[in-house]
């Protein structure tokens, strides 16, 4: 199976009011070869899992912790989980616009 060209990380916990339209931002990339990697460290069983779950796309790789993470563990999780070659961290509270990975070209010396 061909890696992705990106990993877009997304660590989250007790934000699935918010976690939407972080993963809504990222499945609206026009660059669109990457996997979404969530990190759910939720104290409820059931919430976040419940917001990832309206989203049907076969790039989310949703990953359950226990929910007892610290941040760091949280975010370390999710990095274990990329398979990309490159790796992007979305805060739960974050947006992406709709361009984000696209690549750039080289500015011109002046």
């Amino acid at each position: 199976m061909k890696r992705p060209f990106f990993s877009i990380l997304l660590p989250t916990k007790n934000r699935s009011e918010i976690v939407g339209d972080a993963i809504a931002s990222a499945l609206q990339q026009t660059f669109a070869d990457f996997e979404l990697v969530i990190s759910d460290n939720d104290d409820s069983d059931t919430a976040t899992a419940n917001a990832v779950a309206k989203y049907s796309d076969p790039r989310i790789r949703y990953h359950r912790t226990t929910g007892k993470l610290p941040m760091h563990e949280n975010w370390d999780n999710a990095f274990a989980h990329a398979t990309g070659e490159h790796v992007l961290v979305l805060e739960d509270k974050m947006r992406l616009v709709p361009n984000a990975l696209e690549p750039r070209a080289a500015l011109p010396i002046h």
